[in-house]
């Protein structure tokens, strides 16, 4: 069997800033632009949908124009602006909500079983469940 040198595998996984060469204003405002290519993570992104990988590409060039417009207008050395750490905040609270509006149907089945304890109209299948109530309630 061949195994690859381990040059080779430290070329594929080692981080290289690709604007470390850039000094000229308003593009010395977007701070260091990392890149490296480390093949598991190359492989998760077989299993995610392609609009979530482009999101995450756009959104990164985005916020990296974002830090180069906010250079260019002089802006650099006055605020936190475009805000990012806010920014993924309120992205992350967004994604939490959004994910407990979408199964609120289904949490509030589980809430009235939980305080009840009596039998719904329409009763809970557990089997399409991802794990049985009968773990999850002694849980509690």
């Amino acid at each position: 069997t061949v195994y690859p040198s381990s040059s080779l595998l430290f070329l594929i996984c080692s981080s290289k800033c690709i604007a470390a060469g850039i000094t000229n204003k308003p593009w010395s405002g977007m701070g260091t632009f990392p890149t490296s290519f480390y093949p598991f993570v190359i492989g998760m992104g077989f299993f995610i949908p392609l609009d979530l990988s482009f999101s995450c590409w756009f959104f990164f060039l985005f916020w990296k124009m974002l830090i180069v417009v906010n250079s260019a207008l002089g802006a650099d050395g006055l605020s936190r602006f475009p805000f990012i750490k806010e920014q993924a905040s309120g992205g992350y609270l967004a994604l939490c909500l959004i994910a407990v509006w979408l199964s609120r149907r289904h949490l509030g089945r589980v809430w009235r079983k939980v305080l009840c304890h009596c039998q719904q109209p329409r009763p809970i299948n557990s089997w399409t469940m991802p794990m049985n109530q009968c773990v999850t309630e002694p849980l509690c």
